[in-house]
C-alpha cells in the first residue's frame, strides 16, 4: 500500500493526509492547542491533559470550600433559630387537647 501524502495547511496548521491514488483528504489531525514548534504531539497532549487534571483538582477545592462555607453559613442560621426558640419558650412537644383529659 502506498503511503498517503502528508500535508500541513498553512492557514489552519491542520496536517491533511491524502490518498495518492483518489486525491481526496483521509485523514485531517488538528494542531494540539500550546503545541510548542517541533514537540512531539503525544508530548504536548500529554502536557495538556495534566494541565486539565490540575484545573478539575483546582475547581474541586474550590467547590469543597463553597460547600463548607454553606454548612457554616447555615449551621449559624440554626443555632440562632435554635437560640431564639429556646428564649421564646417553644422548645418541645406542643400540648394537644387530648393530653389535657
Amino acid at each position: 500500500m502506498v503511503e498517503p501524502l502528508k500535508v500541513i495547511c498553512p492557514d489552519c496548521k491542520c496536517t491533511l493526509f491524502v490518498d495518492r491514488a483518489t486525491g481526496k483528504v483521509i485523514e485531517v489531525r488538528k494542531p494540539v492547542e500550546d503545541q510548542h514548534e517541533g514537540e512531539d504531539r503525544f508530548d504536548a497532549l500529554m502536557r495538556k491533559a495534566k494541565g486539565r487534571g490540575d484545573a478539575a483538582m483546582e475547581k474541586f477545592l474550590q467547590a469543597k470550600e463553597r460547600e463548607k462555607s454553606k454548612f457554616e453559613r447555615l449551621d449559624s442560621l440554626f443555632k440562632d433559630a435554635k437560640q431564639r426558640a429556646e428564649k421564646s419558650g417553644d422548645i418541645g412537644p406542643k400540648t394537644r387537647d387530648v393530653d389535657l383529659d
